[in-house]
């Protein structure tokens, strides 16, 4: 499973890419996801950081909070318009450490901040 995990490019999310995508755009559904991925860096977790929260080790079974903002729809690429996952991704979300959990974190915000790019 953990293969499906991977990052898709070698890249670090810059919160101020992000401050700007939240800013420019007009989707609530965006918004949202990006707001939650805001809460989980913030709290350390991308950074694999998670002794300030009093868990432990990132191997805990505490998840991570999902991407779903129940706009469910595949695109033809396999990629939820709501999200921003796979459906491979979604998938595995509920069998997922909160290590792979945070990889797919990251590929989403990535997705976004591409998706707003153009």
């Amino acid at each position: 499973m953990s293969s499906y995990f991977q990052p898709q490019d070698d890249h670090q999310i810059d919160e101020s890419q992000v401050l700007k995508v939240l800013q420019d755009t007009s989707s609530v559904h965006q918004k949202i996801l990006l707001r939650r991925w805001l809460l989980v860096s913030r709290l350390g977790v991308n950074k694999l950081d998670v002794g300030r929260l009093g868990l432990g080790q990132l191997d805990t079974q505490t998840p991570l909070p999902s991407p779903c903002v129940s706009v469910c729809q595949l695109n033809a690429e396999s990629q939820c318009l709501g999200c921003f996952r796979t459906g491979v991704e979604i998938s595995y979300w509920s069998q997922s450490n909160p290590t792979q959990q945070l990889q797919i974190w990251q590929n989403v915000v990535h997705r976004l901040i591409k998706s707003n790019e153009i």
